[in-house]
């Protein structure tokens, strides 16, 4: 059975927080068989809640007991990983660049991305989309989950905050505000990856 994203993935999903469930009832829920509201179908299954949808699925995503979860993440947080550059990766199996971006369905548009509250949200937004980035001067990364507007096949919105911008790497003594002229410049060496590892592990 078809299910459209722009009007069904996501009131079928937060049907379960009003619906009366108990958390320990409500599931993640995998889509397979995915159009939007232009009748256009996707080979792309999307699956929504695969970390949030009760406490029990996200302890098993950080995979620790619930108890230490917040002892997990106060850790990573403290002891970020060295970024390990590599010279082939899975993610550039596919590459579509330049004019071939302009094709029908080749670039943003390519993804099922749902609209999470119709008939409120003025688009798709990519609600989990990490934005790698890195410091034009120093050469830090940093990696930020914002939410990201799709505007059209080759634009994309965000706003991570004016009074934040990009933040430098935790243990910088000096990571706090960014100048507009170092947000901009740290702007133009972004990676955005959409799709996480639902299932990360705080190591």
């Amino acid at each position: 059975m078809p299910i459209n994203k722009d009007t069904e993935m996501h009131p079928l999903m937060r049907w379960q927080f009003r619906g009366g469930l108990e958390e320990k009832d409500r599931k993640a829920m995998l889509f397979t068989n995915v159009v939007d509201s232009k009748g256009k179908k996707y080979d792309i299954p999307v699956i929504v809640g695969a970390m949030g949808a009760n406490l029990d699925i996200y302890r098993i995503g950080i995979g620790r007991p619930l108890d230490e979860v917040m002892a997990a993440w106060r850790h990573a947080t403290a002891n970020p990983i060295t970024p390990r550059v590599v010279t082939e990766a899975p993610c550039h199996e596919i590459i579509t660049e330049g004019e071939a971006l302009d094709q029908p369905g080749a670039a943003l548009d390519a993804l099922p991305v749902p609209i999470s509250t119709p008939g409120w949200d003025n688009a798709p937004y990519l609600s989990t989309s990490a934005f790698i980035t890195k410091d034009p001067d120093i050469g830090i990364q940093n990696l930020g989950v914002y939410r990201a507007q799709i505007k059209a096949p080759r634009c994309l919105g965000m706003n991570t905050s004016v009074r934040k911008g990009f933040r430098a790497a935790p243990d910088d003594a000096s990571a706090g505000l960014l100048s507009a002229e170092v947000f901009a410049a740290q702007a133009k060496h972004v990676l955005i990856h959409a799709g996480d590892d639902p299932l990360p592990r705080l190591n």
